[in-house]
């Protein structure tokens, strides 16, 4: 079962069914990965099934690893796992397709 893949042809890394602790390392390296040749970072979490706290960290800390490179990572069309998931640990997702996530303050 594939939990991510990264299409060249739209320039888009789409992660599938589970960004979760059992999958979270081998996510991250790719993720690092796809960030690092990127021009213009783009995650597909339109497929996301599930994802717990290990995932929102993973997608966090892409988002600072390719802010530091000087990219602006966007994640697209997030499932409703997903904006449960950023909820649950205090982030607005309200904005996810469109803008960065903001902390509530």
């Amino acid at each position: 079962m594939p939990i991510a893949n990264q299409s060249k042809a739209d320039d888009r890394y789409t992660a599938e069914r589970a960004l979760d602790i059992e999958a979270s390392s081998s996510i991250a390296q790719e993720i690092l990965e796809y960030i690092r040749s990127s021009d213009t970072p783009a995650i597909d979490l339109s497929k996301v099934e599930s994802i717990d706290t290990f995932g929102v960290q993973i997608l966090l800390a892409a988002r600072s690893f390719a802010r530091n490179r000087g990219k602006q990572l966007s994640f697209l069309a997030p499932t409703e796992a997903v904006r449960h998931a950023f909820h649950r640990v205090g982030f607005d997702s309200s904005e996810f397709e469109t803008a960065p996530l903001s902390h509530h303050e």
